[in-house]
């Protein structure tokens, strides 16, 4: 089954905090998508494995996503090996998908650090013709790294202000890790309503900088190219009160 982008991420509720508006935004655009989580987040301070497995089926749903996988490496044992790439790889090139969203290369967590480079690193060897694991060489065209902890200038801006609602939704699914008072065991970071409240704040800043109400933001380490100046760049995201709308 070809799948024409997978988010690859190193947690269960990775995708669906980083990137679940752009995810909404690609299904309500007719584009099949997919979710692979490397780890059952069995370390995390809360929950189990089976809760959290629970909590992506149903942020699944909700996210409309074709597909959502595990690969089952060791949470906070994520590493860019020769042993981990090759699932990687058989993943890849089971979906086939011309994008692959990833963890940004510079995070807080290590694993997230180490997902992106596994990502990145696993793409470039799906497409070598002698690396045998009994399926085509696949390559995807594009890797985005999603904007997490650490902030940079993005490279890309993705309004998601029609989906923000949903994303929410598919983010409450996640009732032992985010913002939950019934919930009880040990306060953590993402637990706190402090990131609830973050999370959304970076919504709507990225959202303020492409005049729209809410945004992700993502980097991509190769150049784009424009085919139409006018309508992909000095048509989009304008500023109130500013210029021409439309092309003559």
């Amino acid at each position: 089954m070809d799948i024409d982008v997978l988010c690859m991420v190193a947690h269960r509720d990775d995708a669906d905090i980083m990137a679940g508006g752009t995810l909404l935004k690609l299904k309500d655009q007719g584009y099949s998508t997919g979710v692979v989580d490397f780890s059952e987040g069995e370390m995390g301070s809360r929950g189990s494995a089976a809760q959290r497995a629970e909590e992506a089926t149903c942020a699944a749903k909700i996210l409309g996503v074709d597909i959502r996988v595990n690969l089952g490496f060791p949470d906070a044992g994520i590493e860019n090996t020769v042993e981990h790439r090759r699932p990687v790889v058989e993943v890849i090139r089971k979906y086939r998908p011309h994008l692959i969203i990833t963890n940004g290369l510079n995070n807080r967590n290590p694993d997230h650090t180490h997902t992106g480079l596994l990502v990145k690193e696993s793409c470039f060897t799906a497409g070598l013709v002698k690396y045998d694991t009994g399926q085509p060489p696949h390559r995807p065209n594009k890797i985005i790294y999603g904007m997490e902890y650490f902030q940079s200038p993005p490279t890309m801006i993705i309004d998601i202000s029609a989906q923000f609602e949903r994303k929410m939704r598919a983010i409450a699914c996640f009732r032992s890790q985010t913002f939950n008072p019934d919930f009880e065991g040990p306060e953590t970071y993402i637990s706190s309503n402090s990131f609830s409240r973050d999370i959304i704040a970076r919504m709507r800043y990225y959202g303020s900088r492409i005049h729209c109400e809410y945004a992700e933001a993502f980097l991509m380490e190769t150049p784009m190219e424009v085919g139409d100046l006018v309508q992909e760049v000095a048509l989009r995201a304008l500023i109130p009160g500013q210029g021409r709308k439309s092309a003559p």
